[in-house]
């Protein structure tokens, strides 16, 4: 696990822990907030999903197809308190968050946009979907 003071790890240092670790491929946030992405292939959407509050998905509505490489913020009171911010290298990002209201923002490498409020209370895994 790679813990640094600030976030996001740089593009190339997610992408060079992905190639030696797979979907262990994760980092902890300023905030003590875990991260993890993964999902590239069928070997890691068939591994156990990490007991994380929250599992995003990204994927192209008009082929279903999943979708990579979304650099996404989360956000607390309508943007003005910035939780998260980093770049999903799979069709899942795993974030564990404290229960809250969060806002998200999904940004393509084409830069199409897609935002979305969700809250995060109990035990059970909150799942987020993006799809453009």
């Amino acid at each position: 696990m790679i813990k640094s003071k600030s976030f996001p790890v740089s593009a190339l240092g997610y992408l060079i822990i992905m190639l030696f670790v797979g979907m262990s491929a994760s980092a902890v946030a300023a905030d003590n907030i875990r991260v993890l992405s993964g999902g590239v292939g069928v070997g890691e959407r068939l591994e156990r999903n990490p007991a994380y509050s929250t599992k995003f998905v990204f994927s192209k509505r008009s082929t279903r197809g999943l979708l990579a490489n979304i650099h996404i913020v989360i956000s607390q009171d309508k943007g003005k308190k910035k939780i998260l911010e980093t770049t999903s290298f799979g069709p899942w990002l795993f974030v564990d968050l404290p229960p809250g209201t969060y806002d998200v923002k999904g940004i393509r490498e084409d830069g199409k946009i897609q935002s979305a409020k969700f809250s995060i209370s109990g035990s059970r895994q909150r799942r987020v979907e993006h799809s453009w």
